[in-house]
């Protein structure tokens, strides 16, 4: 009760304090969140993001310029889009990859809406979208997030002080509890994830769900930013670094308030 009324209390805060916002500062506050994010990247010493849903992969071209970033490696579960952006990425060091972070080892079927109107689109996921029709169904080889961090010789993630960035298309909750070991290890500082409030998925796993797993493993949402719909990214730190990145934080918050008409 005590870590759902935590997701509740930071939402109708919120809600309270910038009721009806307008488009122009939902986009503000969404590139502020952003910025908070590399920022504290830089004060917990991050050395490796994981980009899991990258698209175009801006958080890592963003990682890459850190001057901690060891390894910065993106996955991209759509072939067309993965296609796309490969060669530009792979030119900037950045491992990317086209794979999905699913349940489970293995293949994992994804489904791209509407393929035929643009071949790139980023809403594929590994999840059913709730009354889509035109859809492209593929099989792509899949890790979960234990398998990926403690099975594949290349990347010792317990090594690596490491941020993950999540946003999959509804699958935040099912990547997230396939990563047990990983957020248990301290190595795992931060994490930023897209969650939605209602069911647009089939099966999905909902924000009070996530806030509650994410605190058993030892990290506090310090942040959120604002959509026009019940979609929006949170960032949770782990609970033994929040007193490292209070400040800025707070900082967050005044200059969300000060842009708010």
């Amino acid at each position: 009760m005590q870590l759902h009324s935590q997701y509740l209390t930071m939402l109708n805060e919120t809600s309270r304090r910038f009721p009806n916002p307008k488009q122009p500062w939902i986009g503000f506050t969404n590139r502020q969140i952003s910025n908070l994010f590399h920022e504290l990247t830089s004060i917990l010493d991050v050395e490796m993001l994981v980009e899991l849903g990258a698209h175009a992969a801006e958080a890592s071209r963003r990682f890459v310029g850190n001057p901690n970033s060891k390894k910065v490696l993106a996955f991209e579960a759509n072939p067309y889009t993965f296609s796309k952006f490969n060669m530009e990425l792979q030119e900037m060091q950045i491992d990317y990859r086209n794979n999905a972070v699913a349940s489970e080892c293995g293949q994992e079927r994804i489904q791209i809406p509407n393929p035929q109107i643009s071949l790139t689109p980023g809403n594929a996921s590994i999840l059913d979208r709730k009354g889509l029709r035109k859809k492209d169904d593929v099989l792509i080889e899949a890790h979960s997030l234990d398998c990926l961090g403690f099975k594949e010789k290349e990347i010792d993630f317990p090594k690596l002080i490491t941020a993950l960035w999540i946003d999959c298309e509804g699958a935040a909750g099912q990547i997230l509890k396939s990563g047990k070991n990983l957020l248990h290890e301290p190595s795992t500082k931060m994490l930023f994830v897209e969650l939605e409030d209602i069911e647009y998925w089939e099966n999905q796993i909902l924000a009070p769900d996530v806030f509650e797993f994410l605190n058993r493993y030892g990290f506090t949402a310090i942040a959120r930013d604002f959509t026009p719909r019940p979609q929006y990214n949170v960032l949770f730190v782990r609970d033994q670094y929040i007193n490292l990145v209070a400040e800025r934080v707070s900082i967050y918050w005044q200059i969300i308030s000060s842009q708010y008409d």
